[in-house]
């Protein structure tokens, strides 16, 4: 019996500008109207912006990819992230862009995936101690799982460098998922106190991770301190999204129980004999992120008018959204969209742009190779150890630009194996 993850608080109808901030404010993915999940690029007006939602599948290729070069990224997504984020990578366009990929780059200290797999394993065996002897909270322990793995894979950090770590990216995550009435209306930001705090942990994190994941042997990089923060905060979102898919996957077997035996079988056979082919745990963590897609939107507006693939015509400013949340649970584009199947995705080709978790384009995840080997050598190990079970009855997301459980939804653990 495959199990339901519908979302049951839906809008009906578009809200308006005080509904869409208080929505947008405590789960961006609950503030879209239900005809954006059954009907193609539906058009919306909250405030003075104008809204199109993108879901057909030409238009969400030809704006990601074929025709990104006619799209800019949006001036709302621009205030709402610069905060936290700053001006680096993620925000920046055009030639400015590609001299920071490339300077990124060059941070990565590069680690054979056999490596990494060996760091995996040891990180679950630690994770599996942690959850069923101490019962730590998952959300801790998976992020100091996954910070440990990266860390070691890009720095050669040692498991000190990781103390402390976590929990300020947690309370810089949690502070920049907050929206400003005042980023929200386009005021200035000296009149937003959650910008200037944002700001504040930012540099705060800046200094814990320049104390705690010193880079080694980059003496010959020379990198500017914008660079190195640019690539600190690819770090954090790369080991932070893949710590929230394992936690989503993780939610997704403890309440749909049938398919854990089926997952930890397949983790044991490819722990045993790794092959290229896709098994069923890889069809439980694409099917996992379909449902819960740690970066849920995206948003775009066209330079000058542009003539669509569907044949609309997009105007500048208008608010282009594509949203991997909505684009996965489509009625026109899955059967049973809100089901856990994770035999659809062993069946049949699931690539974009039905399937965008990491986006798509030039804008493509950087780290999506090392992402989603780490997460299936990371859960591949744990199952053998331990056995969520669901200690919630709601499923209940929390939208930010990382969608992530509700702090309400708590796990059991039992043993399997030797923890």
């Amino acid at each position: 019996m495959e199990h339901n993850f519908d979302i049951d608080d839906r809008l009906q109808v578009w809200p308006n500008a005080l509904g869409f901030y208080i929505h947008v404010s405590k789960n961006s993915v609950a503030v879209w109207p239900s005809e954006c999940y059954e009907k193609h690029d539906v058009i919306g007006k909250i405030l003075y912006y104008r809204m199109r939602m993108i879901t057909s599948p030409e238009n969400v290729e030809f704006i990601l990819k074929k025709g990104a070069k006619h799209f800019l990224l949006d001036d709302l997504q621009h205030r709402l992230l610069e905060p936290a984020l700053g001006q680096g990578l993620i925000l920046a366009e055009g030639d400015k862009w590609f001299s920071l990929r490339r300077q990124s780059s060059r941070f990565i200290r590069p680690t054979c995936l056999d490596q990494v797999a060996d760091l995996c394993k040891n990180a679950a065996q630690n994770a599996a101690h942690q959850l069923l002897k101490e019962n730590r909270p998952i959300d801790l322990v998976l992020a100091e799982a996954f910070l440990k793995i990266f860390g070691k894979a890009f720095f050669d950090a040692t498991k000190e460098d990781t103390i402390g770590v976590s929990e300020s990216v947690e309370q810089y995550i949690e502070n920049a998922q907050r929206v400003a009435v005042s980023t929200f209306l386009g005021l200035p930001k000296f009149l937003s106190l959650s910008a200037k705090k944002q700001l504040s942990l930012a540099h705060s994190l800046d200094e814990r991770f320049d104390s705690a994941l010193e880079l080694r042997d980059l003496k010959s990089v020379q990198p500017t301190k914008a660079a190195r923060r640019d690539f600190v905060i690819n770090l954090m979102t790369g080991y932070k999204t893949t710590s929230v898919a394992a936690f989503w996957t993780l939610i997704c077997l403890a309440k749909a129980q049938s398919h854990f035996e089926p997952c930890r079988i397949a983790g044991e056979k490819h722990l045993n004999a790794p092959d290229e082919n896709k098994d069923y745990l890889d069809g439980a963590i694409d099917e996992a992120t379909r449902l819960f897609p740690p970066l849920p939107l995206i948003m775009r507006t066209p330079k000058s008018d542009i003539l669509l693939p569907s044949g609309d015509i997009a105007k500048p400013k208008e608010k282009l959204i594509i949203s991997p949340w909505i684009v996965h649970r489509h009625k026109l584009l899955w059967d049973d969209p809100d089901r856990f199947i994770p035999l659809r995705h062993l069946e049949g080709d699931m690539r974009a742009p039905f399937f965008i978790p990491f986006g798509m384009g030039a804008r493509l995840c950087p780290g999506q190779k090392l992402g989603t080997f780490a997460l299936k050598e990371f859960l591949a190990n744990l199952l053998q150890l331990a056995r969520p079970i669901a200690d919630f009855d709601k499923i209940k997301p929390k939208g930010g630009f990382i969608l992530r459980p509700d702090d309400n939804m708590k796990i059991k653990w039992q043993k399997v194996g030797k923890a």
